[in-house]
């Protein structure tokens, strides 16, 4: 057995709040394990934003005090004012209307392109019914 396996039951045993910190510790502008940043700024909301970089410009194109109330992206209103801003400074309208399955989502997780089968696959299902 490998001793990957143990350490991961480890962080298992030891909760979500343990699996974030670690996981997400010195990334995406997050402090290290012990500051608690990684579980503090988990992905919530529409558009699953993660990381305190991601929250700061949150924050700076909404107005929602999302860094020092991180869990505003949790309730159904500052999520989709968050979401819709997200949207509109991306400008994802010009891919999302032209089909363009691949660039939202790189406008919307970056070089991240994992599922592009099941979405097209949801568009075109979605298109069948409302077209």
């Amino acid at each position: 057995m490998s001793k990957v396996w143990p350490t991961a039951q480890a962080l298992i045993a030891k909760g979500p709040v343990a699996i974030g910190n670690c996981i997400y510790a010195n990334r995406l502008g997050n402090g290290n394990e012990a500051s608690g940043d990684g579980y503090r700024y988990r992905g919530r909301g529409f558009m699953m934003i993660t990381g305190k970089n991601n929250y700061r410009e949150v924050e700076a194109y909404s107005g929602l005090p999302v860094i020092a109330h991180p869990e505003l992206l949790g309730q159904a209103g500052p999520a989709a004012q968050a979401a819709a801003r997200f949207w509109l400074t991306r400008n994802i309208n010009v891919a999302a209307d032209a089909d363009d399955i691949s660039e939202v989502t790189r406008l919307i997780n970056g070089p991240a392109r994992h599922g592009l089968d099941q979405r097209q696959s949801w568009l075109n299902k979605t298109k069948a019914i409302w077209l």
